[in-house]
């Protein structure tokens, strides 16, 4: 280790929580690819589908609206169950309501869920409490997630080398970024 490299221990005390989960979430989604992760598949560890879940997912639906959620072609159920796992059981709550307002077969389904709801405004409607809720937790979800990596660093271990390329890294030990 040069001495400039930081352990997983120091980058997980000296990162900001929105640094550590951008930084950890880009290279799980680096290594497994965005295809894959969305999948929810068994192949990958459970901390890495986590992370890149809750993250990418939670930055995507406050960009997009909740509503996209139900058009995304993924494991839906994950999300909530991300939720669960990080210690937001009340979002998870709130995630599975919505979710039972939709029929399973056309979750992911665009075209489905118009046919079904008969407008997207319709979905949008339906999605409004629950976005207001993750709006409103969006630092409690980004704690909560940087809490459970924090917890878990030894799971994430084999991504170092990857981590100490990124733009946040290089910044916490001082050095230039374009």
């Amino acid at each position: 280790m040069k001495p400039q490299d930081l352990s997983l221990d120091e980058i997980c005390q000296r990162m900001s929580n929105f640094d550590l989960c951008n930084e950890i979430s880009r290279v799980v989604e680096e290594r497994y690819g965005y295809d894959l992760l969305i999948t929810w598949p068994e192949s990958v560890p459970l901390s890495h589908r986590l992370v890149d879940f809750v993250w990418n997912t939670t930055g995507y639906l406050e960009n997009e609206g909740f509503a996209r959620f139900f058009n995304l072609v993924c494991n839906h159920s994950a999300y909530p169950e991300c939720f669960d796992i990080i210690g937001l059981s009340s979002l998870a709550a709130d995630v599975r309501k919505s979710l039972k307002l939709f029929p399973k077969g056309d979750l992911g389904n665009t075209d489905a869920l118009i046919s079904h709801f008969g407008s997207w405004e319709q979905i949008e409607k339906l999605a409004d409490a629950t976005e207001s809720e993750l709006y409103s937790k969006s630092d409690d979800i980004e704690a909560a997630l940087a809490n459970y990596i924090r917890n878990h660093k030894h799971e994430f271990e084999s991504f170092v080398p990857e981590i100490r390329k990124q733009r946040a890294y290089i910044k916490l030990i001082g050095g230039k970024t374009d």
